[in-house]
This record gives C-alpha cells, structure tokens and sequence, in this order.
C-alpha cells in the first residue's frame, strides 16, 4: 500500500509541471491571411512597407494594389458622435516586430468587397467586412474585423488584439526633404596625403578643411511615407484625416545635384626655384550623390561622385594655356625641349614624359575628382546628421619658372577624406 502511495505522489510530482504550463499558457491570437484591394490611384503610396517582410525576397518591396496581412481592427474616430475618420490597423505579412510595424490604413484607400454585392449589411454597413487572400479555389472568403468606435480624447492608446511586450528606445523622426539640400561637411585632419616641397623630396601632411555643397534633388520614393507619425486619436486639435491631407509626408529624394565648394587645401609648388612654396588650393566641383532607403534604425546609406577643377592662380594658369595658348610659355617650353639636359634639370618629380615633350605635360588640363559613401541618420524633419568617408585626386598645377616665364606643369595629390556635417 505505502509503494502505491508512492507511486501516486511520484505520478502528481512529474505532471505538475504541465499543469503549470499549461495554466501559464497565454491563448494565441487568431492568424489570418486578409487582403486589403487599394484604388488605384493611391497604390503608388503602398508599394513599400514599413517592416521588411521575412517570406518575402524582395524584403519591403510589395504589391501596392493588394496588401497582403492580418487585419486587426477598424478604428473609427469620432466626436459628438460625428465620424471624422476611419482606418483599418493593418499589420504586413511575414514582419517580425508587429509592435513597430503597425500600418493605418484609411478606409478611403481600399476597396471593399462587400458594398458592391447583394450582401446583407450589418450595423457597420458592411465596411468592416474584408476578403481574404485568393486561396485554392480562387474565391476568396470574407470576414468581419471588430470594430472601435473612440467618441472623445479620454481614450486609451490603440490597443490591438494582442499584447505586446514594453520597448523603450528612439523613434525615427518624421523626415520631410525639401527640392532642393544643403551639405556642410567638416573635414578632420585625420588622414595625411604625400606631397612634394621639391621635386625630390616627400612630405606628408595633414590639414583640417571644410566642404559646402548645394543643389536640387529630383527622383521621388516613397519609403518613408509609411513611417510617418500617425496624428493621436485623442488629439482634438488635429484629427486623423486632416493630419492625412495637411500634414507633410515624410519623403526623400533619391538624387540630388549641385556644385561643391572645398575650402583651401596647402599644395606645394614642387617646381619653385626657393622651395618650400606653400600654395592655398580651393576647389569648385559638379557634386553628384544617390540616396538609399532607409536600412538598419533610421539610417539612409548615399554614394556621391564629384568632378570639377582647383581654383589657385597655378591650375588657373595651366587652364588658360590649354584653351587659349601662350606665345610665351610656348617658345620658353620648346628652348628646354631642344636640350635633353635642360629637360631632365626642370623635370617635375617622378613625371615620366612618353614622347620627352614638356609642351605635351603642360597642356594636359587637371581634373579634381572625388567619390564616397556615408550615411545619414535623421536629426529633425528637416536636418540630418551625416558622416561619409572618400577618394578626393586633386588636379592641380606647379610653376616651373625659366627665363622669367611661368610654366604650368599639372601633377596630381591623393588624398582619403572623412567628412562630418549635417545635410538640409
């Protein structure tokens, strides 16, 4: 008798921790594969979500005319029992943070299947009634989402039908870019560039500059128009629909371009008969960048690209020869290509002369030119803060002075660039 009571206890022992489980279980929330039909003319709104969809190669991308998800619940906004607004709480498929990527749909935007049809309507006159997503057989299924009706501003938040876990942290700000930006770089002396105090010497140096550039964007997306704040429901100043209208979409310019301007730059003259000769070097550049949709957190990645020419009176120089010649610099170049010693005691360092020509090295007009990658992370609607790091070959011009005439002769400085500013 006492091994069977042992026994029993041993039995209630182990399947305690089951009943615990079980008792502890939260009940699951009913998953549904809905489909929301948007009109037409507002699918361009919708081709990107909000959260990347994990079944989905294509990560964000989507099929703005039908939204493939769950539909949680109509939200009906209303005051003095006026209705001001209505929206479906939409959740994609596939996202893998529900709490954040929680879509309002107004109701103005979709299509209902069932106001078209002989069926019966229900209290809500049946826009409450969405269709699932086209199954086996083709003909899809429609349902009743519950409806919420918020008369007044003492409500509580949304709260859809299942409960999320708390989440402190940063919310991106609603980004709203104008036709035209505005970047201001600082660059740091952080990466030293090689350059000559004479033709047979090598110094590296480090200088801190700055970058200003300014143009037009152009080349709409549409990605950041759903992560735009949604107007409170118990805001009473501002309701959802005239957020909606009023209120401007937090968009982005794919491509922008303009012209930069690069602060001076100290160059040697490397050809200067009382070396060292320490040359301020500005550049004006054709600025070119792309802007990437946002990836991780807040952050949007852009490339730029930037050619254009060295501003001090030594490139200038090498510049006015090239397109309108000078008699002078002429004859003086063709008296040093006549004697080969001449030539090799006025050559610029390490330059290598094909056909022995200094003519032909000094008509060669410098090109400045630049590229780089960076980031932007929204600091207000209306700033970003920025950092990117590049490739700047500056084209510039030493002096070679003989005989009293100057004699422009092009060579090139290398040089990594980290820039940090804000961008407009």
């Amino acid at each position: 008798m006492e091994k069977q009571v042992q026994r029993w206890w041993w039995r209630i022992l182990c399947g305690l921790p089951a009943l615990l489980l079980f008792h502890c279980s939260t009940p699951q929330m009913a998953v549904y594969d809905d489909a929301l039909d948007i009109k037409p003319e507002r699918q361009f709104a919708y081709e990107v979500a909000p959260c990347i969809d994990t079944t989905n190669p294509d990560g964000n991308r989507r099929d703005g005319r039908t939204l493939r998800g769950q539909v949680l619940e109509l939200v009906i906004l209303a005051q003095d029992t006026a209705r001001k607004d209505t929206f479906f709480v939409f959740l994609n498929k596939g996202v893998a943070d529900p709490e954040r990527c929680v879509e309002h749909i107004p109701l103005r935007d979709v299509i209902l299947p069932a106001l078209d049809s002989p069926m019966v309507r229900n209290q809500w006159n049946n826009i409450n009634k969405i269709r699932s997503y086209n199954n086996v057989t083709g003909i899809p299924e429609i349902r009743e989402v519950p409806v919420r009706v918020i008369t007044d501003c003492d409500c509580d938040p949304l709260r859809l039908t299942f409960r999320f876990r708390p989440r402190i942290g940063w919310k991106c700000p609603q980004r709203t870019c104008l036709p035209f930006f505005v970047e201001l770089r600082a660059i740091p002396a952080i990466f030293s560039y090689a350059d000559y105090p004479t033709r047979l010497s090598m110094e590296y140096r480090k200088q801190f500059t700055s970058e200003i550039a300014i143009g037009w964007r152009f080349g709409i997306h549409t990605f950041d128009a759903f992560l735009k704040e949604k107007a409170s429901p118990c805001n009473k100043k501002t309701t959802f629909t005239e957020f909606s209208s009023d209120a401007p979409q937090d968009f982005c310019y794919r491509w922008g371009i303009g012209l930069a301007f690069t602060s001076p730059l100290g160059i040697y003259n490397a050809l200067s008969p009382t070396p060292p000769e320490d040359i301020n070097r500005p550049a004006l550049l054709l600025h070119l960048r792309y802007q990437f949709d946002r990836t991780f957190a807040c952050v949007r990645p852009f490339i730029y690209a930037q050619a254009g020419v060295a501003l001090d009176r030594a490139t200038r120089k090498l510049w006015k020869f090239r397109i309108a010649g000078d008699a002078d610099i002429e004859a003086a170049v063709d008296k040093i290509d006549l004697d080969t010693a001449c030539l090799n005691a006025y050559l610029p360092y390490g330059t290598i002369l094909p056909s022995l020509n200094l003519l032909l090295d000094a008509g060669l007009p410098p090109i400045t030119w630049g590229i780089g990658i960076g980031l932007e992370f929204p600091l207000f609607s209306w700033l970003d803060i920025a950092a990117d790091i590049g490739y700047r070959s500056w084209g510039i011009a030493d002096l070679l002075r003989y005989q009293g005439t100057e004699i422009p002769v092009p060579r090139r400085v290398g040089q990594w660039r980290l820039r940090i500013g804000v961008t407009l």
